[in-house]
C-alpha cells in the first residue's frame, strides 16, 4: 500500500507538467527538463510535509507506544519518498541542469536540412 501512495506521490506531479509542457506529442530532453524542474517545486512541498509528518508521529506515536498498522505505513511512505527524492530526483534535476547548461543550445535548434545534392555533369 505504501508504494501505491509513492507512485501517485512521485507520478502525478512529473505527469501533470508532462502535460502541461505537451511532452506527450514531441517528447524531447528539453520539455522533460522543464517539466521536472516545475514537479520539483510540489516534490520539495511534498518533503516538507513528510518530514512534520516524520516527526510528528516520531513525538507523539511511538514514543508513547501507540504505533498501528497504519501509521507503521505512513512513516514507511514518507521515509521513503525523502529517500528517493533525495536520492534520485534532486540528483536527476542537477544532472539535467548541466546537460542543459553546456548542450542547451544545441537540443533547442531544429535539426538542419540535408543540403540537395548537385547534379553531375559529364
Amino acid at each position: 500500500m505504501a508504494y501505491i501512495v509513492l507512485a501517485i506521490l512521485f507520478g502525478g506531479p512529473l505527469l501533470l507538467f508532462l502535460k502541461t509542457q505537451h511532452a506527450f506529442s514531441g517528447f524531447n530532453l528539453v520539455k522533460f527538463s522543464k517539466a521536472l524542474n516545475r514537479a520539483a517545486y510540489l516534490y520539495l512541498a511534498i518533503c516538507f510535509m513528510c518530514a512534520f509528518l516524520i516527526a510528528y508521529l516520531e513525538t507523539y506515536v511511538y514514543l508513547d507506544n501507540k504505533g498501528t498498522l497504519y501509521t507503521d505505513m505512513l512513516m514507511d511512505a514518507a521515509t521513503t519518498y525523502l529517500e528517493l527524492c533525495f536520492i534520485i530526483i534532486l540528483p536527476l534535476i542537477i544532472l539535467l541542469m548541466f546537460i542543459r547548461l553546456f548542450f542547451g543550445k544545441k537540443l533547442v535548434k531544429a535539426p538542419a536540412q540535408p543540403e540537395p545534392q548537385k547534379k553531375r555533369t559529364s
